[in-house]
C-alpha cells in the first residue's frame, strides 16, 4: 500500500518513505506515526 501527501509518499510494504521520488531516512517509530497519522487523518488522535 502507497500513501500520498504533498511531494510525499509512504510505501508501507516496504517500509520507506519518499521525497519526489528520493528516499528520506527516518527511524522506525518515526515511520510508524507517520502510517498511523496518514491513515487516521479524518480524525483527531491523542
Amino acid at each position: 500500500m502507497t500513501l500520498s501527501f504533498g511531494d510525499y509518499e509512504i510505501d508501507v510494504e516496504r517500509r520507506e518513505l519518499r521525497r519526489a521520488k528520493t528516499p528520506v531516512h527516518v527511524e522506525p517509530q518515526v515511520f510508524d506515526l507517520l502510517v498511523y497519522l496518514v491513515q487516521n487523518r479524518d480524525r483527531v488522535v491523542s
